[in-house]
């Protein structure tokens, strides 16, 4: 997204957060600390425990948010969900570096699943392509109800229109009683 919009990519991912990043969550973090974060109209809400949106230790803004994600997207430490890896750390560290090399090993099927995707998506983009170019198919159908349809409303505009009632004075009403 940032590549595309070079002119101001800040401005523009601040809105897209904006756009799309409502309500909130609870999150644990490594250390056990649990956190709750909310998202509104000002920005993103941060509170230790719970209560971020009624009580948050810190509001961080949509364009500082956008600014933080553009430094780490620039430095290449910006992940996604889809490309990040989770491992477990525990006291040992044995075990601790068995599960890292275990996380390692699995990422080349991971970029195997993620470039199997992203031809799909290619493929499915030629083909939205072929489909635009194609004529509608029914368009003739299409501009003969239309033309019916403007019939119609023209006939009904053509039709007398009632009179409207006549109101009755309050006088008038007396002289008839």
């Amino acid at each position: 997204m940032l590549d595309l919009a070079q002119e101001n990519p800040q401005k523009i991912l601040a809105k897209d957060l904006k756009e799309n990043w409502k309500g909130g969550k609870g999150l644990a973090m490594p250390d056990g600390i649990k956190v709750s974060v909310w998202y509104n109209e000002e920005g993103i809400s941060f509170r230790r425990g719970n209560g971020a949106r009624k009580n948050p230790e810190r509001l961080l803004s949509w364009e500082e948010a956008a600014e933080r994600i553009e430094i780490l997207y620039r430095n290449g430490q910006f992940t996604t969900r889809e490309s990040s890896v989770t491992v477990e750390v525990k006291k040992d560290p044995v075990r601790n570096i068995e599960r890292i090399l275990t996380a390692l090993r699995k990422m080349p099927g991971q970029k195997d699943v993620a470039e199997e995707r992203l031809e799909g998506a290619r493929q499915q983009l030629v083909q939205a392509k072929e489909e635009v170019n194609k004529p509608f198919e029914k368009e003739n159908e299409l501009r003969s109800v239309q033309e019916r349809l403007t019939k119609i409303n023209a006939e009904l505009d053509m039709k007398p229109k009632e009179e409207p009632k006549k109101m009755i004075k309050k006088e008038e009403l007396k002289k008839c009683l």
